[in-house]
C-alpha cells in the first residue's frame, strides 16, 4: 500500500515539472528572470491530488485585467466524471511571493475551459510612480480527487491574457506544446495537437496556421503532414472546424475563421467570445511543428495578437 502511493506521488511530481511552461511573444511584458516551480502533493487519507504551478511575471496597466484561462483536457466518461474533474483556483503574487488578490475555487469539467478576470485597478497597490503600472507572477492550484490512469499524466493547457477596456487582448503567455505519441498511420485522431486558449471581438478573424518545417539534421525523412483546425467554446462544444489539408515539407497552410462564423456566447459590454482553438496534426513519422494563431482585424487586415508555439520535433512511435 504504501509502496503504491510513493510511485503514485513520484509519477505526479514529474507530471508536475512538465505542466504549464509559459512563455511570452509580446515585447513590452518584462518578464522576470525566475525559476518555473511547479509542486505536487497527495494527502493519502482523501485520495486527494494537488499541483501548483507557478506563472512568470508580468505587468498590468491601469485600465486592464489579467484573465488566466484554464482548459480540463481529460475525456468525459460517466462512470468516473467525479475523478475526471479539477477543481481550479488562481492568485496573482507580488515581487516577494505576497498573495495580493485570488479567485474563488471552481470545479471544471472535461472538455471545459473556465476564465479568471483580475482587474488592476481592483488590486490597491499603488505600483509604479507615474503609471501605476504593477507587476505581478501568477498561481495555478489543480486539486484533482484521484488520478484514473497513472500511466497517462494530463497536462492542462492555459493561457494568460492581458486585456485592455475594449475588451481586446494586447498580450498573452501561451502553453508549451508538448509532443510524442502513438500514431502510425498519419491520420488525425486527436493525439497530436497544439491549444490556444483567447479571446475574440466583433470585426476580427481568427487565422489558424500550420508550418511543416524542414529538418535540416534528417535530409530524405521529410513528408507531408495533415493539418486541421477545430473551434470550442467555453462548454467544451464545437463551434466551428476546417477540412484536413496537407502541409508539404517547408510549407505552411492557413485555416480562417470569422467571428461571425463562432456562434459562441459573448461578454455583455465588449461581444468578446472566449474560445479555444486547437490545431489537430497528423503525422507518420517525425517533423519540426510549429502552429501560430492571430487575430485579425478586418477592416484593416493588421494583427491585433499573434501566438506562436514553439518549434517542436515530434517523434512517433510506433509508425511504419
Amino acid at each position: 500500500m504504501r509502496n503504491n502511493f510513493i510511485r503514485r506521488v513520484s509519477i505526479i511530481r514529474l507530471a508536475a515539472l512538465t505542466l504549464l511552461a509559459l512563455c511570452f511573444v509580446q515585447p513590452h511584458i518584462r518578464a522576470q528572470e525566475t525559476e518555473r516551480v511547479t509542486s505536487a502533493t497527495a494527502r493519502p487519507d482523501d485520495g486527494v491530488v494537488i499541483l501548483t504551478s507557478s506563472i512568470p511575471s508580468w505587468g498590468m496597466g491601469r485600465g486592464e485585467k489579467s484573465r488566466l484561462t484554464v482548459f480540463n483536457p481529460n475525456e468525459s466518461k460517466k462512470t468516473e466524471m467525479t475523478r475526471q474533474v479539477a477543481f481550479v483556483q488562481t492568485m496573482l503574487l507580488d515581487e516577494r511571493g505576497a498573495v495580493i488578490a485570488q479567485s474563488g475555487e471552481i470545479a471544471i469539467l472535461p472538455g471545459q475551459l473556465r476564465s479568471f478576470d483580475f482587474y488592476r485597478d481592483s488590486i490597491p497597490l499603488a505600483g509604479e510612480p507615474g503609471s501605476g503600472r504593477l507587476q505581478v507572477s501568477g498561481q495555478i492550484r489543480h486539486r484533482f480527487l484521484s488520478i484514473v490512469d497513472r500511466t497517462k499524466l494530463t497536462v492542462f493547457p492555459a493561457s494568460v491574457e492581458l486585456i485592455n477596456e475594449t475588451g481586446q487582448t494586447t498580450a498573452h503567455f501561451e502553453p508549451t506544446f508538448l509532443g510524442g505519441v502513438t500514431v502510425a498511420s498519419g491520420d488525425i485522431n486527436g493525439s497530436l495537437r497544439t491549444d490556444f486558449l483567447v479571446g475574440i471581438l466583433p470585426g476580427q478573424t481568427l487565422l489558424l496556421t500550420g508550418l511543416n518545417m524542414i529538418d535540416p539534421e534528417s535530409r530524405g525523412r521529410e513528408e507531408p503532414v495533415k493539418l486541421q483546425a477545430q473551434v470550442f467554446d467555453k462548454d467544451g462544444n464545437v463551434i466551428g472546424q476546417s477540412g484536413v489539408v496537407e502541409v508539404p515539407p517547408g510549407q505552411f497552410r492557413t485555416h480562417r475563421f470569422n467571428y461571425d462564423d463562432l456562434p459562441a456566447p459573448a461578454e455583455p459590454g465588449t461581444g468578446r467570445n472566449q474560445i479555444r482553438t486547437i490545431a489537430l496534426w497528423g503525422v507518420r513519422h517525425s517533423f519540426f511543428g510549429v502552429a501560430s494563431l492571430e487575430i485579425v482585424d478586418r477592416g484593416t487586415g493588421r494583427s491585433a495578437l499573434l501566438i506562436s508555439s514553439k518549434p517542436k520535433e515530434i517523434v512517433v512511435v510506433g509508425s511504419k
